[in-house]
This record gives C-alpha cells, structure tokens and sequence, in this order.
C-alpha cells in the first residue's frame, strides 16, 4: 500500500500530457542520442553526457538523504524513490512522468513553461497517454513505481508515477490509449487557472533550488565520481585507475569536468527553511490521505 492524497476521481487508469507529439517518446536522459539499443553503440560525446547526468541525478539523491524530509520519511516508514523524484526535480533520468489524475496530464498536454512561467499553448496538436494502471503493474512491476505522496511538495500534488525505460525503448511501443487534439488556448487557460499558473504542482520548495544548482554546474565533484564508480558491483579496474581513465574521458569528450569541490547541498538558508516546512509538514502530512493498493498481494505473502 502506498499513502496517496485522496480525491473524487478514482480511475484504473494513469496518464501523461505533452504539448506536442515526439516520435520516438524517450526518458529525457536519452533525448538527442543515437538510436541504438546499448550504451557502447553510442559515440564517446554521448557516453560522456549520460555518465556527466548519471553523476549529477546521485549528487542530487546525496542531497535528498540530507534533507529533514528524508529523516521524517524514515521516521514513519514512508518509501522514498530518490531517482523518480529526481524525474520531477527536472534532472535527467531513464523515467517517464506518469499521473494517476487526468487533469494534471491535461495540465501537462496543454501548458507550457516559457522563462519560468507556465503559459497555454496557442496552437499546434497535442497528446495525452492513456494506460491501465493495473495491467502495466502486472506486466511491468519492476518499471512502474508509485511515488504516491512524499515528505516534498511536487511529487504528491501531482498524484506523480514513473516509469522506467531502457535505452533504445520507445514508450509509444507500449499498449496504451494515445488521444492527440488541437490546441486551444481558452482551454489551456482554464486549466491554467485550476492550478494556479502552475503554482499548485509547483509549489516553493528547497530541493528544487538544490536541483537547479546541480544541473547548472559546470564541474562534477570527485567525491560523487568516485561513489558512482564503487556502485559498480564488478569494477573492471581498480577503483584508482578507473577514475583515472573516466577523468581523462570527460576532458577528452564533454565540456564538464572533475574537481575537488565539495558535492552540492543545501546551504544554510535552505537548511532552515527545509526544517521549518518540515515541522509545518508534521501536523498536517497524514491529513486528506488514503491508501492506495500499487499492486494484487498473493495468499500468505504478508506472512512471509
């Protein structure tokens, strides 16, 4: 069971909105690659951009373990996916956004952000995806995740699911409903309106801030380069020799280099206002929540 915020729409079903048709649908880490079906058949340019997102989506979860909602999380037993909620920090993953409320697809389908402001489109064809929660869960349980409400904003407002593609797949290849319709700014104003500009998905939120940072920085830290290599359960090399060659890479094949910098986190401002929206997030965290059952236990499965 996962907790999720409750609401008069109950549907078998999740969706996704964009403004536009993309033909293939790819996780946006994988956005602008070559088509190919494994990461050795990428050009070196592209290998050194998906380890440079891979090292910048593990300094984001290393900040995410710091935050006092991670704490809280741990205190009530509550399951975090750190790379699914990087997917809605804007970071680069193998994961496709998925909501189990068709108005924020709908949102989706018919804002866009422009300079930081979430304005209707105009014009053009747009698409929402339709797909049955419950088969994909069957078919796919280990590629679908319920993030279901979260000690952070974004992840609950927008009744938020993920789902795990592998490079050289292409979401569209799945059974689902696809529905495209013309644009119309009127009714992307209306939608606009519900949710407040945007602001109710979006609301402030320090790791967002934290997530900014690390996706604009210019270095990556050693320490995480490191860190990323020892996840490795078999390195081919040691671990010395192995950061070596990865450093000698990126200068070879990318504009971001390594440093001794220490990884990114929140600062001190960032840290108290994290403990205050904390503390505020305490008495009102299990208010408006219900359960949702994710997926069909087997007899004598709790049991064990």
């Amino acid at each position: 069971m996962i907790p999720s915020i409750t609401s008069d729409f109950v549907s078998p079903y999740l969706y996704r909105g964009q403004t536009a048709r993309h033909r293939p649908c790819l996780p946006s880490v994988f956005r602008g690659l070559s088509a190919v079906d494994h990461p050795q058949k990428l050009t070196p340019a592209e290998r050194a951009r998906c380890f440079v997102d891979r090292v910048k989506l593990e300094e984001f979860t290393l900040a995410l373990e710091m935050h006092p909602a991670s704490r809280y999380a741990r205190e009530i037993g509550l399951r975090v996916h750190p790379y699914a909620l990087a997917q809605h920090y804007e970071l680069p993953t193998d994961r496709i956004d998925l909501t189990q409320d068709h108005a924020v697809a709908a949102f989706f389908a018919t804002n866009s952000c422009k300079n930081g402001v979430w304005l209707p489109e105009r014009d053009g064809i747009g698409i929402v995806y339709r797909l049955h929660r419950n088969s994909f869960s069957e078919h796919y349980p280990d590629n679908l995740v319920c993030i279901g409400k979260q000690a952070l904003p974004r992840p609950g407002e927008q009744k938020a699911y993920a789902f795990t593609l592998p490079l050289g797949f292409d979401f569209e290849r799945f059974p689902m409903d696809i529905y495209t319709f013309q644009q119309v700014e009127s009714c992307g104003q209306r939608l606009n309106d519900h949710f407040k500009g945007g602001d109710s998905l979006f609301p402030p939120d320090v790791m967002a801030e934290v997530a900014n940072t690390i996706k604009a920085a210019t270095t990556l830290s050693r320490q995480v380069v490191t860190r990323i290599l020892g996840l490795d359960k078999s390195p081919p090399l040691p671990a010395t020799k192995a950061l070596e060659m990865n450093e000698t890479f990126l200068r070879m094949h990318s504009s971001v280099h390594v440093s001794d910098r220490e990884p990114i986190a929140m600062n001190s401002s960032q840290r108290k206002r994290a403990q205050a929206s904390v503390k505020r997030m305490r008495r009102t965290f299990l208010k408006g929540v219900g359960a949702l059952a994710v997926r069909k236990v087997k007899p004598g499965e709790f049991a064990r």
